[in-house]
């Protein structure tokens, strides 16, 4: 009986090593002990647990999902994760001002109706991005690459505006509200907190919060002030849960800042335009950039999920529908050629483009 205990004792201490893993080893270990099934595949496997297997250096190379994020409230996330910007309320008739009111209209006149406000109150929709911080070693990780990614940009693209990028690794306990413009926040993923507020329309006080709720991202984002003509008030927020974000992030949130100038005369006559044309310069450059630099650092299985991701990318948002009219120009030209004629006459680009 005993020896029978200890038995299953060494079982589940070999079942808890092996659940226990990072998550970049846990797969192989998993493989063993569904494959091994003669002494040649117990040799060749052996090596995983001797810790003989190649190592990168891109801990970011796998994706690597926390289901728990998934459908946090609003509440848990602004208890636990890092804010990088005070509440941004949003411009009037903007596509993200537009879902947030055709989401929550009806709740919203309840809520309003039922706290007893007169008729003709304001309501005023923000958004407030929360970002929740990555592993370290996976994080510093992300962080070399991203500083390389700027070096190759500079290298293949003499001819884009320099702007210097102040580089954060989110961590617990942070607030960076204060501090938020000129940065790059790096974390595992983030939350946009939509909130809902009602003010007073005679002296535009708030008066209170009438709804918040989150919505949890793994992409990358750059945000622009456009209040400043020349566009350089700006910050930016690149997840790691994902490689394909990682690999095109520095590309294609940092290229629109660095034609900011350009994008921001455009803008003044067509807002919806000047950021389908902004979209479309950026994410092929990205595509591009990342396939390049990727192969030249060794990154494995790069090239896979770059293409997974820009294979529909049109279908992602309605401002990527030039995106892959861009990369052919690209393809056909070359890059630098696409970023003088944008930078040249932003009109023009649209109408090469279109061509092929």
């Amino acid at each position: 009986m005993g020896s029978r205990k200890k038995k299953q004792k060494d079982k589940q201490k070999l079942r808890e090593h092996i659940d226990t893993g990072t998550e970049e080893n846990r797969f192989p270990r998993r493989e063993f002990l569904r494959k091994v099934v003669s002494g040649a595949a117990l040799a060749a496997v052996s090596s995983l647990f001797n810790g003989s297997e190649t190592k990168s250096e891109w801990l970011f190379e796998t994706p690597r999902p926390w289901p728990y994020l998934k459908g946090m409230p609003a509440v848990d996330v602004i208890e636990r994760y890092v804010p990088v910007n005070e509440p941004d309320i949003l411009e009037k008739d903007t596509p993200r001002f537009n879902k947030i009111v055709e989401e929550t209209d009806t709740q919203i006149r309840q809520l309003i109706l039922s706290r007893g406000y007169p008729p003709g109150m304001m309501v005023k929709p923000s958004e407030q991005f929360f970002v929740v911080p990555e592993r370290p070693e996976v994080a510093a990780s992300a962080l070399k690459y991203f500083e390389k990614a700027v070096d190759f940009m500079y290298e293949k693209l003499p001819k884009l505006r320099k702007i210097d990028v102040d580089w954060r690794i989110v961590r617990d306990g942070e607030n960076h509200t204060q501090n938020t413009y000129g940065r790059a926040f790096i974390g595992h993923a983030y939350f946009i907190i939509e909130r809902v507020d009602i003010y007073d329309p005679k002296t535009d006080v708030k008066l209170e919060n009438l709804l918040a709720r989150s919505v949890s991202m793994i992409g990358a984002r750059a945000m622009t002030d456009w209040n400043h003509d020349d566009g350089n008030e700006w910050y930016a927020i690149m997840s790691t849960e994902h490689p394909a974000v990682v690999l095109s992030a520095p590309f294609s949130e940092l290229i629109p800042v660095a034609v900011s100038e350009t994008t921001g005369r455009y803008r003044k006559d067509d807002k919806q335009g000047a950021r389908i044309l902004d979209e479309a310069l950026s994410e092929a450059l990205s595509y591009n950039l990342a396939q390049e630099l990727a192969a030249q650092l060794g990154i494995r299985n790069a090239k896979h999920h770059l293409d997974e991701g820009f294979e529909n990318i049109e279908k992602k948002l309605p401002e990527y529908v030039l995106v892959k009219n861009a990369a052919r120009f690209i393809q056909r030209h070359g890059m630098q050629a696409a970023l003088d004629l944008y930078l040249e006459n932003m009109e023009k680009f649209k109408e090469e483009i279109l061509k092929v």
